[in-house]
């Protein structure tokens, strides 16, 4: 049994589309027809990267390898539309914070309950991204 799980390279998933949203680099990456065995569905094919350097959900993926020593990637891999709609994620939380921290600029009474929305929502996208919109 491997004792470290192997995760998608770019020449068995290249990346197909690139976004930046406020300087972060996101890039939707396609897993090559030989690799379909590593999925359960050819359909979800598609996973996002973010940075280079973070597959979104693989913490699934490795639990699941540890307990089983069985890699498989279906656990972040998703459907294209499903990788578009976590990259716009991202997008609509940044725009949220910006509107809370102006919300807490512009009413002092309300800060500390504008900050702790703030929070909240960085908080959920780093556990998702490893990345804070702003």
């Amino acid at each position: 049994m491997d004792s470290l799980m192997t995760y998608p390279h770019e020449t068995v998933a290249p990346s197909i589309h690139t976004d930046f949203i406020n300087g972060v680099k996101f890039d939707i990456c396609e897993v090559i027809p030989a690799c379909y065995d590593m999925l359960s569905s050819s359909k979800s094919r598609f996973f996002v990267c973010v940075e280079d350097n973070h597959i979104c959900f693989h913490e699934s993926a490795e639990k699941y390898f540890k307990a089983t020593g069985e890699c498989r990637w279906d656990f972040f891999c998703k459907t294209k539309a499903e990788c578009i709609d976590l990259i716009n994620q991202f997008s609509d939380a940044y725009d949220s914070i910006e509107k809370w921290l102006e919300r807490a600029e512009r009413t002092p009474a309300l800060k500390r309950s504008s900050m702790e929305k703030v929070n909240s929502i960085r908080t959920k996208m780093m556990n998702i991204f490893r990345m804070y919109p702003l």
